[in-house]
């Protein structure tokens, strides 16, 4: 239960074209708040200004629309490359670990 709703937005998103868009574009400072609100346990982390600056990114239907598109290529699309990389291939540039 508890990672189901701690990574909701993550299938959410992810939901087919154009059910998370129209979700988001009808109230968009609920989904914001909503999401910002569970990110944290600290009431007040997440400034009015930084609120506000969300909402603004999310009442424009193309960046919402962009948004969805990451997340759902992130359940579909980068997994297929990444099991066909899976041990074929080699970081090429310096790396730190740590």
């Amino acid at each position: 239960m508890a990672f189901s709703l701690g990574y909701w937005v993550w299938s959410f998103l992810a939901a087919p074209y154009p059910v998370p868009e129209d979700f988001i574009n009808a109230s968009p400072a609920t989904i914001v708040d909503h999401m910002l609100d569970s990110w944290t346990t600290q009431p007040g982390a997440f400034t009015p200004e930084v609120r506000a600056e969300y909402v603004r990114q999310f009442t424009d239907p193309d960046t919402v629309h962009a948004i969805c598109e990451e997340y759902r290529a992130a359940a579909t699309l980068d997994v297929e490359y990444d099991n066909a990389d899976c041990g074929s291939k080699k970081i090429q540039c310096p790396l730190l670990a740590l």
